[in-house]
């Protein structure tokens, strides 16, 4: 068993959104949707990093090699994202984190998570139906390289201040706290890989990472660039600052 350092990297829109925002008038219609969006940068950004921190305090399977912030293409129009991937000697692991406080109600038929706040219920995106989409596509993606190894994975709940009031029977779905046992039981498990192998994956992942481009953020998020202050904004109230002669 190993104990490994783990690094993420800023999403570029964690940086670059604040920036579009103090550039937007303050009544524009833009700007709730994108205070909106970067909270929940923030919330999926700091949910990711508290799973980092706690899997570099625990017992991983032996030679693993976790990557993070993994984005590659199964085509020129189709990417697919990946928060945190642990290669073993067993299989190849997908962590789905969710940052998600509240009651939550994982349904099925259709598949969607219900989540009630303070008596507010919000329909969200299925994790689980994510993490099954997940798997598929970095299998197909291995597969259209000659390689078939094992893909699982499960559905990381970040945050002490969720309940899970209904899930489907055998979800893949753990609070953090319980990732130890679950990555120990996969230590248990007969090695299929050699550690060269692990490597030699982990690298072809790594050297096939595409970036997707969200520049220039009017054209991402459709904002006509007229209507953004121009000119040296205050660092205090972002308003433009006058020369006085």
């Amino acid at each position: 068993m190993i104990q490994i350092t783990i690094s993420r990297t800023h999403p570029p829109l964690l940086i670059s959104l604040p920036r579009l925002l103090t550039r937007l008038p303050e009544h524009d219609s833009n700007v709730e949707k994108l205070t909106k969006r970067l909270y929940q940068l923030e919330a999926g950004y700091a949910g990711e990093w508290k799973i980092d921190q706690y899997l570099q305090k625990i017992n991983l399977p032996d030679s693993s090699i976790i990557l993070t912030n993994v984005e590659l293409a199964l085509s020129p129009n189709h990417s697919f994202q990946i928060d945190t991937l642990l290669i073993t000697k067993q299989t190849i692991f997908i962590l789905e984190i969710k940052n998600i406080k509240g009651n939550l109600y994982f349904k099925s038929n259709p598949h969607h998570l219900l989540r009630e706040v303070d008596g507010v219920e919000t329909i969200m995106d299925c994790p689980l139906t994510q993490l099954e989409i997940a798997k598929e596509n970095l299998s197909l993606w291995l597969l259209q390289r000659g390689i078939d190894m094992n893909v699982s994975g499960i559905v990381v709940l970040a945050n002490n201040q969720c309940i899970v009031k209904e899930v489907p029977r055998n979800a893949r779905l753990t609070y953090m706290k319980r990732l130890a046992v679950i990555l120990g039981e996969i230590n248990q498990m007969t090695a299929v890989y050699q550690t060269k192998e692990i490597q030699t994956v982990a690298t072809l992942i790594k050297q096939n990472q595409v970036a997707y481009n969200i520049y220039p953020l009017c054209n991402y998020f459709r904002i006509d660039p007229a209507t953004l202050k121009k000119g040296q904004l205050c660092s205090k109230c972002h308003q433009i600052l006058f020369r006085h002669s």
